[in-house]
């Protein structure tokens, strides 16, 4: 499943580390917004990693998950950070 992770923390280091965790995860797409492509497990893990680098309630998070329907719905306008292949063959 594709989820939309969107953050907004105060300190910059972290921020460094919340960012470098979602490497791990997906693509950035903007500073603070990456797509992330995970199993439920996955996602479970995630946010409870993500939740140790957080402090609250200084900073926040937000995880949105993104349906079949909506991503194709979905428009990107401007330059994209998006590292992701625009087809793959097999």
């Amino acid at each position: 499943m594709r989820y939309v992770v969107a953050y907004d923390v105060a300190d910059d280091a972290r921020r460094r580390r919340i960012a470098n965790a979602l490497e791990g995860y997906g693509d950035r797409v903007q500073y603070s917004v990456f797509e992330v492509d995970v199993a439920a497990e996955s996602l479970a893990a995630m946010v409870d990693e993500l939740e140790r680098l957080l402090e609250l309630p200084a900073d926040a998070l937000r995880v949105y998950r993104l349906c079949g329907a909506c991503e194709v719905a979905s428009h990107s306008l401007g330059a994209s950070r998006r590292e992701r292949p625009l087809a793959w063959i097999v």
